[in-house]
């Protein structure tokens, strides 16, 4: 015989709450993998973190949770505001104090959400207007993420990416900030990670979490 509806919930719950478990542990794991390769109290510092592409969600939730409540200038190129804001909430992440260049809503048609510390730019490719506001915005001892270096490689050739990344290192040296990249692992992207590699205090290679 088959199992009951009842039997059937008790399952399904339980699997739930197992892969719950599993996504907790990881996430921790994560935690402690950054905490033990990052210098969180230095300033005038620049640091490429390098992931799994499977684990980079576990990574960057697992930063911005550090740098809750911090002043910061998040630049994101991955995906949507609307959707890193979900992640934000989920994680219990102060994010009052952060500003954030959007640049990938409006290529993607995706959800405006209007508030006063969001600048959606115009398209990811557009690096000059970034840098621009990069410019704007940046003041000394902010903490700077740079969400992804992988995905601006998606919209730009890789000199490009290059000499903007070596203008955030030069400017946030320039007022004693914090500079932080994420890039996720492939060998497709060694001739940039080894050139960026020169201009960063540290590369941290967060080795895949289990």
């Amino acid at each position: 015989m088959g199992k009951s509806i009842k039997e059937t919930d008790k399952t399904n719950q339980k699997i739930i709450i197992e892969e719950l478990s599993e996504l907790i542990s990881k996430e921790k794991r994560a935690q402690l993998l950054l905490d033990k390769e990052l210098d969180y109290k230095a300033n005038n510092y620049s640091v490429l973190i390098l992931t799994e592409p499977e684990d980079y969600s576990l990574v960057r939730n697992g930063l911005l949770k550090k740098f809750s409540g911090y002043n910061l200038l998040y630049v994101l190129s991955t995906f949507p505001f609307c959707i890193l804001e979900q992640e934000l909430v989920r994680h219990k992440v102060d994010y009052s104090k952060f500003l954030f260049l959007d640049l990938i809503s409006k290529t993607t048609n995706s959800n405006i959400i209007k508030k006063d510390n969001i600048f959606y730019l115009d398209s990811p490719s557009d690096l000059t207007e970034l840098s621009m506001k990069i410019e704007d915005h940046v003041k000394q001892n902010i903490i700077i993420i740079l969400d992804s270096v992988s995905a601006l490689l998606i919209y730009n050739d890789s000199k490009s990416v290059e000499k903007l990344v070596h203008f955030i290192v030069g400017k946030s040296a320039a007022i004693n900030a914090k500079f932080v990249m994420l890039m996720s692992k492939s060998p497709e992207y060694k001739g940039v990670i080894d050139v960026i590699s020169q201009f960063c205090n540290k590369v941290c290679k967060i080795e895949k979490i289990v």
